[in-house]
């Protein structure tokens, strides 16, 4: 049996989301170029490895297997899905320790790049502002009837009075607006009564996002149209827009800076190692 079968379901599970042996012809000669293009990566990369005499260790290998192991519920349910997959014990441990190694060489290769220093951050903080605006944010409730032309009692002309009849009973005490939307809402939020939680610009339908947005604080909406149903909002709190604070920022630049700088730096290391190959070739 062979280890590739092992990479062609990882590939297939992220690609499509289903195991190798439910796609069709299509999806898995959709797979060959680029299993092939990773295999040859593999091989170098193991090359390298071999030459800077950088090895595996064996516990981390027995980790492995285990954790596979263990997403089965005993040892004939593991052995199935082996001959299902096209493995047995040899070709995992095979497909599994070329996997750990080549991750473990781009680790190291990761490992090479700096952090920012907390004055490097700070300047960038200092030089772009804008990318730390935090916007207003409004803590908000509503409550929903859906409209569905198809369902008796669904039809716009229908649902709006009750939601007019509503509106009347919150407008007149705005406290009853948690029991009224735990009472009749038909979104999930009605569970907790009636609570989105807060939101920012671009969380809800634009619809809703305009009236909220346009709302003083511990006010109700009018009833809002969206694509699931009419609508009622009740503002509960405006947080003004702001700017994030230094001491919150600068870990997240460091770490957003080491992150990408960490993936660019595998990436060029990549790259010239196959560049490499394709000189040595010519």
């Amino acid at each position: 049996m062979s280890w590739q079968a092992y990479s062609r379901l990882r590939l297939a599970l992220a690609e499509f989301g289903e195991p190798s042996w439910a796609l069709d012809d299509t999806q898995l000669a959709s797979l060959t170029p680029r299993l092939e293009r990773q295999w040859a990566l593999e091989e170098r990369v193991l090359a390298y490895a071999k030459g800077q005499g950088i090895d595996l260790p064996e516990l981390d290998l027995v980790c492995a297997v285990d954790s596979v192991r263990q997403q089965y519920q005993d040892t004939e349910a593991w052995q199935q899905a082996m001959l299902q997959v096209g493995l047995d014990e040899a070709s995992l441990r095979l497909a599994l320790a070329r996997e750990l190694l080549v991750e473990q060489v781009l680790e190291q290769v990761a490992n090479e790049v700096p952090p920012l220093s907390p004055e490097q951050a700070l300047a960038y903080y200092q030089q772009h502002p804008q990318r730390f605006a935090v916007p207003e944010r409004r803590k908000v409730r509503h409550l929903l009837l859906v409209l569905d032309d198809s369902q008796a009692g669904c039809s716009k002309a229908e649902v709006m009075p009750k939601i007019q009849a509503l509106r009347a009973q919150i407008v007149a005490c705005p406290e009853s607006f948690g029991a009224l939307a735990l009472k009749h809402s038909e979104c999930p939020t009605a569970l907790h009564e009636g609570l989105i939680g807060v939101v920012k610009p671009g969380d809800l339908y634009p619809e809703l996002e305009q009236a909220l947005f346009a709302l003083p604080s511990g006010e109700v909406s009018g009833v809002v149209q969206s694509p699931m149903g009419l609508h009622l909002l009740q503002c509960l709190e405006i947080q003004p827009a702001s700017d994030l604070a230094q001491e919150e920022a600068l870990p997240k630049i460091i770490e957003s800076h080491l992150k990408q700088a960490r993936a660019q730096r595998q990436r060029q290391w990549l790259q010239r190692l196959m560049q490499a190959e394709v000189s040595t070739a010519s």
